[in-house]
């Protein structure tokens, strides 16, 4: 990590990148089983709407608990609340979960018929391409990064993976539009996790996560209540308990990646999560395939080249 001369920044060895990257590339193995859940939580719903709601809200109770149950947590709150009444924080600070909440949409609407993989690998170019931009300009925690040939080099092979990995699903008749929506759902995500680490930077990492799924729910709603008007309410609730772990994964999530981002920066962050989403989603898509449509050798390779990406990034991002 470099601070905006282009020096390595101070405060933020190498091991710390490392070991932030490597439980980034951790956490981000989540995402696909939470794609997955949401997916099939919106199927059997029969209004991908209600799936995200739920969704939401399961993190939302798990989070609220945490942060009810210390004094140090809600005192993080108030002075949350009072950095941005205040201006030591910008207002824009808490719309982190306005961009979750368009992720766990999108896969409610598309991810049971896309697949983890390659709703991962969509994901992957708006996340890859905005962490870029928002690192460059210094929105997260850590100093503005100058745009360095190994930080290209690498957003540039995620971008080739991403085409690798989705060129043979296109072909066979996969809508763009449902595509398209994951990808523009992942320009959100280096946003989220860059005013997660300023919530964090001035209240505890749970009420990062709190303001993520309070803001997140409240979207949700909204949108769903729109929909309400028009088709009612479900016809009834699934049964099978684990549906509703979306929300629960996506608050481990957005918690650890609050926590890390400080010392990897936006885009090595992003990559890392990236290339654990990618290894999840291909162990997901193997042992239980969506139409019994396993993994593509175009997708195994976007994988492949991704890792590649994630190092070049990570252990040359001083130069």
């Amino acid at each position: 990590m470099t601070d905006p001369t282009g020096r390595p920044a101070t405060g933020h060895p190498s091991s710390a990148r490392i070991i932030g990257a490597a439980l980034a590339l951790t956490c981000g193995t989540l995402i696909p089983a939470q794609t997955r859940l949401n997916g099939a939580l919106g199927t059997a719903l029969s209004d991908a709407y209600a799936g995200a709601v739920i969704s939401f809200l399961g993190g939302l109770v798990v989070i609220v608990a945490i942060v009810v149950s210390r004094r140090s947590h809600r005192d993080g709150v108030v002075r949350v609340l009072r950095a941005v009444r205040t201006g030591q924080q910008p207002w824009w600070v808490l719309l982190g979960g306005c961009c979750g909440a368009l992720v766990v949409l999108s896969q409610t609407l598309t991810g049971a018929v896309l697949g983890a993989a390659l709703f991962t690998v969509c994901t992957v170019a708006g996340q890859t391409t905005s962490a870029l931009v928002i690192d460059r300009a210094g929105l997260g925690p850590s100093a503005a990064m100058h745009l360095t040939v190994p930080r290209l080099v690498g957003a540039g092979l995620t971008i080739v993976a991403v085409v690798i990995g989705v060129s043979d699903r296109l072909a066979g008749g996969t809508s763009w539009w449902l595509a398209a929506m994951p990808l523009v759902a992942g320009l959100g995500l280096s946003f989220q996790s860059a005013v997660n680490g300023r919530v964090r930077e001035v209240g505890t990492l749970p009420v990062a996560s709190l303001g993520n799924f309070t803001t997140g729910t409240t979207v949700l709603l909204l949108a769903w209540c729109v929909k309400l008007a028009a088709v009612g309410l479900p016809e009834h609730l699934p049964t099978q308990w684990w549906l509703y772990l979306g929300g629960p994964i996506g608050l481990a999530y957005i918690t650890i990646n609050a926590g890390v981002v400080r010392h990897t920066g936006v885009l090595v962050l992003g990559l890392s999560s990236i290339a654990g989403q990618l290894l999840g989603s291909l162990g997901i898509d193997t042992l239980i395939p969506v139409a019994g449509r396993t993994p593509s050798l175009m997708t195994v390779i976007g994988v492949a080249v991704t890792l590649v990406a994630v190092a070049v990034t990570t252990l040359r991002s001083r130069t």
